[in-house]
């Protein structure tokens, strides 16, 4: 059962620092990103720049809490 992203604070964090996007790993596009991104396993989740360049990423099952701790960490990446 998927408890993070539909937690509330997980999602909230997200939708306000983040442009989010779910794509189905086992469809033609999900195909091509792993490929492009050398997914390894699933759930995967990354930070991509304006360019599509990999910022940071993270594979497998996060408590809410430590996905906001994840987001925090990408943001800082940033500056």
């Amino acid at each position: 059962m998927n408890i993070t992203f539909p937690d509330k604070k997980a999602g909230s964090y997200f939708n306000e620092h983040f442009i989010n996007v779910i794509i189905d790993g086992e469809s033609t596009e999900g195909d091509i990103l792993a490929a492009r991104y050398n997914i390894q396993s699933y759930p995967s989740l990354f930070v991509i720049d304006e360019k599509g360049k990999v910022i940071t990423g993270t594979s497998g099952f996060h408590t809410p809490s430590a996905l906001i701790q994840f987001g925090k960490s990408a943001i800082s990446n940033f500056n």
